[in-house]
């Protein structure tokens, strides 16, 4: 009996210490730190607005300077905004083709319907060296088609959506360049066809009439940012480039010179009044004997149109 009453004891001994809840030195956890990234403080100049008076012989720019503090994340995403190439008006149209203007590292929209085929044509023997990376394909159907014009090859990508409201991602590797593309899935608005112009090939053709004919992509600078302050012209430049001595303002196809040319202006620094330049209208190129400082800006004006170029910073 004494034997049955000592294994019992035993036994609650052991059920008791089972059940019993671990105890933990609270002190290790205090060891555990959750890294936050530093936000970065950045300063921002910008431009409020532009005022014109009507015979344009003074321009005003307002400007401010604040200092905010941006996340990592934010950065990231205010980079990808801002890299996002949208049609915006009819200088990226001819006829019913989307015509890009080209830039290493942009991301192009693509606006697609379902039961319809966007055709997205790359340069003229352009070669893929990869599979097109699609971030949703089990939603996105592309098939790849090779054409043949003037003796070139032409890869094409026929894009389709299978639903409306979707939106992902695309790239596309070449033997000459990486495009960069968002895809979008709407109700009724679809693109026919989607090329490029590559402002920085190899070569630019310029005007048969200027003594040099074509520069190496080395020799120019595309650091131009081009903003629509009063309306948006049919002849708002398409492309700004400089070299060492000049810089050229590309109308566009759509520029008609029958209709008129609109007038440049130079503005020299922040609240300088624009002056009036000498230049040569080639075609649809405007060439400029000199090129812009920091804080330099052009001004292209036509009746109530007015488009401002400056350095992009």
């Amino acid at each position: 009996m004494k034997k049955i009453i000592f294994y019992l004891l035993i036994i609650f001994t052991l059920i008791g210490c089972a059940t019993k809840p671990p105890t933990y030195d609270n002190s290790m956890f205090s060891k555990i730190v959750t890294v936050e990234p530093e936000p970065i403080v950045k300063t921002i100049e910008k431009v409020n607005y532009i005022f014109v008076d009507k015979n344009a012989k003074e321009i005003e720019l307002k400007h401010e300077e604040k200092t905010e503090k941006i996340t990592p994340e934010e950065l990231i995403t205010r980079a990808n905004k801002n890299s996002e190439i949208k049609v915006v008006d009819e200088t990226y149209l001819q006829d019913n083709i989307v015509v890009y203007p080209y830039k290493d590292g942009a991301v192009f929209d693509l606006i697609t319907t379902p039961s319809n085929v966007t055709d997205l044509r790359l340069e003229a023997n352009e070669e893929v060296t990869g599979q097109p990376a699609i971030g949703d394909p089990s939603r996105w159907e592309i098939s790849a088609v090779n054409s043949v014009e003037n003796n070139k090859n032409i890869q094409h990508f026929f894009i389709s959506p299978l639903s409306v409201g979707l939106k992902t991602t695309m790239i596309i590797p070449t033997n000459k360049r990486t495009y960069y593309f968002n895809l979008y899935s709407t109700k009724s608005t679809n693109m026919i066809a989607v090329k490029f112009n590559y402002y920085t090939d190899k070569k630019i053709n310029m005007p048969k009439s200027y003594p040099i004919t074509h520069y190496n992509l080395e020799d120019l600078d595309f650091n131009y940012e081009i903003a629509s302050t009063k309306g948006e012209p049919m002849w708002k430049p398409v492309a700004v480039f400089s070299d060492d001595e000049h810089t050229y303002i590309d109308l566009g196809n759509l520029f008609d010179i029958t209709a008129g040319a609109p007038n440049l202006y130079y503005t020299r620094g922040w609240r300088k009044p624009p002056e009036m330049i000498n230049s040569r209208l080639m075609g649809s190129l405007y060439i400029v004997d000199f090129v812009l400082t920091e804080n330099d800006y052009f001004l292209l004006k036509e009746n109530n149109d007015e488009i401002l170029i400056s350095r992009r910073l």
